[in-house]
């Protein structure tokens, strides 16, 4: 019996002893190699110029939909308008048939009167 323990030791020993070395022969890391960054000595920044039209195109977008609105609203204004004094002249042409059909069934009645 302890011929086998004594063999089991000895193998135990060998096992360690060899992870040991695996576990210390370790190797380094690959590192990238560092690339420098290429700048550009053409950067500028934007000509004024061109800030300002880009302002300018904003603000004149805005206007014209603003003048769109207000010719919306003018030409709304002018057909509600229209649509008023037509109704004002089809109730005055109305009241005007009315009166000469009053007039008329009058005279009729005071001709069948006279018969």
């Amino acid at each position: 019996m302890e011929k086998f323990l004594q063999e089991i030791l000895e193998k135990f020993d060998e096992k360690t002893s060899k992870s040991i070395i695996i576990n210390t022969v370790q190797v380094k890391p690959f590192i990238l190699p560092l690339l420098e960054p290429k700048f550009e000595d053409d950067l500028r920044l934007k000509p004024k110029y061109q800030c300002e039209r880009k302002k300018l195109m904003k603000k004149y977008k805005r206007e014209f939909k603003g003048a769109q609105r207000d010719i919306r609203k003018d030409s709304k204004f002018l057909r509600d308008t229209y649509l008023k004094e037509v109704e004002r002249k089809d109730r005055i042409r109305k009241d005007k048939v009315k009166e000469i059909l009053k007039d008329l069934s009058i005279q009729q009645g005071l001709y069948k009167k006279k018969k």
